[in-house]
């Protein structure tokens, strides 16, 4: 990304206009029209041009200028050719703002405009419905599933060659698949899309994408091997750059693929090879798999079906060949189903450098789940793109590019796609997505980063710069949110991952905390005896902002039998919970009341003003809970940090009232007799010397990994109010 422009003199609007440009291109569009066009607009103009370097905006206003021939007049705009990566930015403000948006969706859908100045005429793009935990973890499911990985194009550009060039003239890749590694040998089976041929012929790739050489692929047969060594075991060869070596080149890379035992399939040597079913036996299970690709760039291969002894072609639907051409795919698959118990469909289609899925995508993917596929694995657009399941279907259209030198287009974010198949009903029953980074160092020589090895304490944690982490993190959230539908932090990594279920989408369980050393602890006795348990509270019990993950599911993931039971909800206070308590239907072993902070911070009378009032709702609480739960633990409110920006009150203060509603809590569970942890002095701590911590989302709640740290101090911190009496 470019350098950004200084706000103008309107900061509030640059900052506006500045945030939905970027939600724009995280939703995959690429193409700007702003309309109407005035002092707004120019703002908006500008900021696309140098902020984003987007430069072919087309502006749009209510009558063509006479003064400037760029700007077309509302009557003439037929959005057709923009359509499908185009988004309408309303430049105007209300009330105006309401007559534009009713002028724009005549021309366009209401969902691709969007108005940086009015949240009320926004619409989101439908997201799936989150729910708190779909996976356990992927140690636990691999057990009654197969699970196949897929990495995007297996791409090397001129200059990634070069790099791995060693001084004895020979190469290697290694480098390349060093923190993968780990994650595609766990796999049953990984796949990979070998975009490229690795003829015999001696020169290798020409071009990098963006120095404007033409594009043409081949690689050193010590790849194939390194892709081998890394845990792949399985490559498709059908995509456009199969023929980039000519017929030679194609039939040299199969005898080089064969040479290093790296199974292949999608380009064949002659129609009896094609003919041949490709099936694999995993788990006892046959997972059949073929191979099309949309076309080739060598155009005497792309025309007349001279591709047709060699491989597999898809054409565009708008094409007069698409329903003969879908009559042969339907019949291929039919067979190949008829054979086998899974069927994997290697496509490549799509448009570069765009998240959004096409109609062609679409219309194909359709058409293959229709004919009998079960999984579809696509790529070619060097850009994430959604996974999705329906009846126990997987559509993954796009995990990008293995790894990318090009960081244009979001070139460089790109993902391992895990999906989970159940060897009794053979059906998918989940995917989770881990996304990785392309890191190059000083010297250019790059490799791919697994987002959850930067806060795994890997040794390139100490390699990475901060303004890079920066970017990462934007990555990551970028990478989950189009594939998943989830905003994933990255330090989220560091506990678990998006999770991609026909029932909804949300995560595996996060890892369980280590209780070593933590043996006699009054709350894990409690819970070795206990069947199941309550927790109730505010946000930070429910997960609110760090994709439902609650504070205690660290200590709570080491009881998988323990039934648990979840009652709050974000942004209550202690008076607000009462009722939430009281209507609640559970009958538990042990309950755990966490609330308050919500009391201190808004100083509101939905909530108690004083630390007497707090106990008084404390106390009525806990007369509900008595008869629902056998034992009853509470906690002193959770912290927030000096930039809690829903606290009126000064920093002072609200730590004063924080240390008085504590005291009176600890002081009624003494009197009550009733155990208690005191977390709140050592978070608080915590945060003021830490003030930019992977910890925490916000100003409150916690990250993943924060969850282990509550988890932790929690239980450090328990009381036992009979010992606190004597």
């Amino acid at each position: 990304m470019l350098k950004p422009v200084d706000p103008l003199p309107n900061a509030s609007a640059y900052w506006k206009i500045d945030k939905t440009i970027r939600h724009c291109l995280d939703n995959g569009y690429r193409k700007f029209i702003i309309f109407p066009f005035g002092e707004n607009g120019l703002q908006v103009k500008n900021i696309l041009n140098t902020a984003y370097g987007i430069k072919e905006a087309l502006i749009v206003d209510t009558g063509k200028s006479k003064y400037n021939p760029d700007i077309m007049g509302y009557e003439d705009f037929i959005p057709t050719e923009y359509y499908d990566d185009s988004v309408v930015l309303l430049s105007a403000t209300p009330p105006e703002s309401e007559a534009y948006y009713l002028k724009a969706i005549k021309k366009i859908d209401s969902d691709r405009v969007v108005c940086p100045f009015d949240d009320s005429l926004n619409k989101d793009p439908a997201r799936p419905k989150v729910v708190r935990s779909v996976l356990d973890s992927p140690e636990k499911v691999k057990d009654g599933c197969i699970k196949l990985s897929f990495v995007g194009d297996l791409i090397l550009l001129e200059n990634m060659v070069k790099s791995a060039r060693k001084q004895d003239g020979g190469y290697d890749f290694s480098h390349m698949f060093r923190y993968t590694k780990k994650y595609l040998e766990d796999s049953d089976l990984s796949i990979g899309v070998l975009e490229g041929s690795c003829s015999n012929e001696g020169t290798y790739t020409q071009g990098n994408f963006d120095d404007r050489a033409p594009l043409s692929l081949n690689f050193p047969k010590q790849y194939l091997k390194d892709i081998k060594d890394a845990g792949i075991g399985l490559v498709t060869t059908c995509n456009n750059h199969a023929f980039d070596r000519g017929l030679e080149g194609l039939l040299d890379t199969l005898d080089n693929l064969d040479a290093v035992g790296l199974d292949h399939v999608g380009t064949y040597r002659n129609k009896e090879e094609s003919s041949r079913k490709f099936i694999k036996d995993i788990k006892g299970v046959k997972v059949g798999f073929i191979a099309y690709s949309y076309g080739f760039n060598k155009a005497a291969y792309n025309i007349d079906g001279k591709w047709a002894p060699y491989t597999r072609k898809i054409v565009n639907i708008d094409d007069p060949a698409f329903e003969s051409v879908s009559m042969d795919v339907v019949s291929e698959i039919v067979e190949l189903k008829g054979s086998c118990d899974i069927v994997v469909v290697l496509s490549h289609m799509g448009k570069d450098f765009t998240h959004r899925v096409s109609k062609y995508e679409q219309a194909w993917s359709d058409l293959f789940m229709d004919a009998g596929a079960d999984i579809m694995f696509n790529c070619h657009a060097h850009a994430v793109k959604k996974v999705t399941i329906k009846e126990g279907k997987l559509r993954a259209f796009c995990p990008g590019n293995y790894m990318n030198s090009i960081v244009s287009f979001d070139g460089d974010s790109n993902a391992i796609i895990e999906a989970y198949v159940d060897i009794a009903s053979k059906k998918v029953v989940a995917s989770s997505v881990v996304p990785i980074i392309t890191h190059f160092d000083s010297e250019g020589t790059g490799c791919a980063v697994p987002i959850p090895d930067l806060y795994n304490g890997e040794d390139i944690c100490r390699r990475i710069s901060f303004m890079e982490k920066r970017q990462i993190e934007r990555a990551s959230e970028m990478v989950t949110r189009i594939m998943t539908g989830i905003d994933m932090p990255a330090y989220d990594y560091y506990s678990c991952r998006p999770v991609v279920t026909e029932e909804g989408n949300g995560r595996t369980i996060v890892r369980p905390l280590d209780l070593a050393g933590m043996k006699g602890n009054l709350f894990l006795e409690m819970l070795e005896k206990a069947d199941s348990v309550c927790f109730v509270g505010d946000s930070v019990t429910e997960g609110t902002s760090n994709g439902g993950i609650p504070w205690y599911e660290p200590i709570v993931s080491n009881y998988p039998n323990l039934k648990v039971v979840n009652v709050s909800k974000g942004g209550i206070t202690s008076k607000g919970l009462l009722p939430l308590v009281s209507k609640a239907r559970f009958d538990v072993d042990v309950a755990v009341i966490a609330v308050g902070c919500n009391d201190v911070r808004y100083r509101s009378r939905a909530g108690a003003l004083t630390p007497e009032g707090y106990v008084v709702a404390i106390e009525s609480m806990v007369s509900v809970l008595r008869k629902k739960a056998k034992q009853i633990v509470l906690v002193t409110p959770w912290p927030s940090t000096r930039f809690d920006p829903f606290c009126p009150v000064p920093e002072r203060t609200k730590h004063e009232l924080y240390d008085a509603y504590s005291k009176a809590l600890k002081d009624y569970c003494i009197f009550k007799n009733l155990m208690y942890s005191d977390p709140y002095p050592a978070i608080r701590e915590y945060f003021e010397f830490n003030l930019n911590s992977p910890m925490l989302v916000d100003h409150i709640h916690p990250t993943a990994k924060g969850t282990e740290m509550y988890s932790r101090l929690f239980l450090e911190c328990m009381h036992d109010a009979s010992e606190r009496k004597s």
